[in-house]
């Protein structure tokens, strides 16, 4: 039995190497979408460049057959340039029931949908 949970090695007579494992986000500093909106901290043309941001990354995401699932305003963060950036990619934080689309709230796990379903759910 290790003494350390994160020890790689049992040998005595070295030092054991840590291991460490997990998500290394980046900070966005200009806060959510979720939050911008709340506090009306935004004008027309930052709203119109959010939706055409957010809808390419969709449009990519699709394109190579992924789908977020739980998009919502508090999943996109605003970079410090202002830009819409789609955040929490495979619901690491949970799905958010109220979100879904109606044909898939009761799925006990969205994911394993088929991609047109999923993808119906980000539009």
């Amino acid at each position: 039995m290790f003494p350390n949970p994160y020890a790689t090695s049992q040998k005595s007579d070295q030092r054991p190497e840590m291991v460490i494992s997990g998500n290394l986000l980046e900070f966005h500093s200009s806060g959510s979408l979720d939050y911008v909106l709340k506090e009306r901290r935004f004008n027309s043309v930052s709203w119109e460049g959010w939706a055409i941001q957010i809808g390419s990354a969709l449009d990519t995401m699709h394109r190579a057959k992924k789908a977020h699932i739980d998009l919502k305003p508090s999943n996109i963060a605003l970079d410090k340039d202002g830009n819409a950036i789609i955040i929490d990619m495979r619901g690491i934080g949970g799905i958010t029931h109220g979100w879904q689309a109606p044909e898939i709230r009761d799925e006990i796990s969205p994911f394993d949908l088929p991609f047109q379903a999923r993808q119906s759910n980000d539009i």
